[in-house]
């Protein structure tokens, strides 16, 4: 038996005695001739302030024994009989943290909901905090027993694991064939509690277990920065769950097991930067994985992580090291300070202990283009080109010419960042305007538009046997369209000239 009680704290140190007991006499009466003596007053005066049931009670030693008796009794009844290793906490005269002074006539019932609330914040807290409880451990808050693996695997959807090597020494660029590194596990996730309750965040969340202190040692609630990812609106949010589990027990920690100390180790920035790329890169892939299942929509994703939150499973629930959960066989490669998955290496495997998948959708954002493209092409008629709208010419002047038929070119593509965001330059837009009006197509007045229709072929083949009339006529037709010329006089003489070229390539 050990007792924890402030009064034995002396300033050269703590002081936490325990005392061994045998089965062979009365536990009552061992207690009471231990606990008499000189050397264990202090000790017995815990006992007997233990023995005061209430707040209107005296201590009382006796009463003290028998309650501890009792507890004792209680942990060697049939059902702990079997058990080797069985031990109880008991906590007495419990005080909620804000409050100075309890109201004399209520202290009692005071204490008892400061109790409740303490074992209800154990029951939640505790399997969030040791990762690693074996199915086998039975533990039990006020009679009730805790599933350990209850929370995480019962709430995350698409839970997946992966295997990282990391190395303390060298910088990931200069050693990416994974020489004298150890092996970091990692669990992905998106919480559909998190999604589904208003008060909570949604952003990427890490928790670091730690296998040497053997719990949860520290949780960034937003690590998106950390992990050098896109910080902006809502990227990598959706209750995205980041779960570090050091299996090899190598994170170095602080004197008080609170934060991962980078500083103890020899080259501890190299050690945290290789730390944090790597995992970086697993969130990296698996969220725009998830994202690209209904086609990089992010309202979609949410949407389908807090409609599972209705349907979770409590009951059957296996720890996180005897489960088997969806993995993935990868090939990475650094770019720059990070590092990043080769997509066309990606191969899944589903886990069976995976239990809530995020279904592809049917119709991603891709598949529509080409099926309203398709559909598009399908209802034009036979022999016709389709019209296009030539966006360059529409933001003209009202005085340049334009054609009955606006020209057709293709957009230049686009890549879309993670932030959601399109890149590319003005000038990258007018590309195509450019090679259409070079190829002849370009601006001209609504009188000739129709004959130069029809002889396109034929003013090519022209203009090819007089490079210098073909060169200056493009030209002149690529000022219209690039430069957007707003000097109306310049305007009006530049399609003259136009017109005379075009009357001379006819006549010719």
């Amino acid at each position: 038996m050990g007792v924890v009680a402030q009064s034995l704290q002396r300033e050269e140190g703590p002081y936490l005695p325990s005392f061994t007991f045998s089965s062979s006499s009365s536990l009552k009466d061992q207690m009471v001739k231990k606990f008499s003596k000189n050397k264990h007053l202090n000790v017995k005066r815990c006992i007997e302030q233990y023995g005061a049931a209430s707040h209107s009670s005296d201590p009382d030693f006796l009463i003290g024994i028998e309650r501890l008796c009792r507890h004792a009794n209680s942990i060697c009844s049939n059902t702990f009989a079997e058990n080797s290793y069985v031990f109880l906490l008991v906590l007495d005269k419990v005080h909620h943290h804000q409050t100075n002074e309890y109201v004399q006539d209520q202290w009692d019932a005071q204490q008892k909901k400061t109790v409740k609330d303490l074992l209800k914040e154990l029951e939640v807290g505790l399997p969030k905090t040791y990762l690693h409880i074996p199915n086998n451990f039975d533990f039990s808050i006020g009679g009730k027993s805790v599933d350990f693996a209850k929370y995480w695997t019962a709430r995350l959807v698409e839970l997946s694991s992966f295997t990282v090597n990391i190395n303390k020494r060298i910088p990931f660029q200069q050693n990416f064939e994974h020489q004298d590194t150890y092996q970091l596990r990692i669990f992905l996730g998106f919480d559909t509690m998190r999604v589904t309750e208003p008060s909570t965040g949604k952003e990427a969340s890490l928790y670091v277990y730690s296998r040497q202190s053997g719990r949860l040692i520290t949780q960034y609630d937003d690590a998106r920065t950390l992990l050098k990812l896109s910080a902006g609106g809502t990227m990598f949010c959706q209750g995205l769950t980041i779960i570090i589990d050091d299996i090899g027990g190598h994170l170095p920690l602080n004197p008080t097991k609170e934060q991962i100390a980078f500083g103890e180790e020899d080259r501890g920035e190299v050690y945290k930067d290789n730390l944090f790329a790597w995992v970086g890169c697993i969130v990296h892939f698996y969220y725009n994985h998830q994202l690209d299942k209904f086609g990089k929509k992010k309202t979609a994703l949410t949407k389908k992580v807090a409609e599972l939150s209705d349907n979770l499973q409590t009951s059957g629930l296996k720890s996180l090291d005897s489960s088997s959960f969806t993995t993935y066989q990868l090939t990475s490669k650094p770019i720059g300070q990070n590092i990043r998955v080769d997509k066309s290496s990606v191969k899944e495997k589903p886990g069976k202990d995976t239990l809530y998948r995020l279904k592809a959708s049917k119709s991603s954002g891709t598949k529509s283009s080409k099926a309203a493209s398709a559909t598009s092409a399908a209802t034009t008629k036979p022999g016709r080109k389709r019209k296009a709208t030539n966006i360059e010419l529409q933001q003209l002047s009202d005085d340049i010419p334009r054609r009955k038929k606006p020209v057709s070119y293709r957009e230049t593509e686009t890549d879309e960042e993670e932030d959601g965001e399109v890149g590319g330059s003005d000038d990258d837009r007018k590309q195509p305007a450019r090679r259409a009006t070079q190829n002849g197509r370009g601006n001209a007045n609504d009188s000739t538009d129709q004959s130069m229709s029809e002889n396109t072929k034929t003013t090519e083949e022209q203009a090819a046997r007089d490079p210098y009339t073909k060169a200056y006529y493009m030209d002149l037709c690529g000022d219209l369209t690039q430069r957007r010329l707003k000097d109306k006089a310049k305007i009006k003489d530049l399609k003259k000239k136009v017109k005379q070229l075009e009357k001379q390539i006819k006549e010719e």
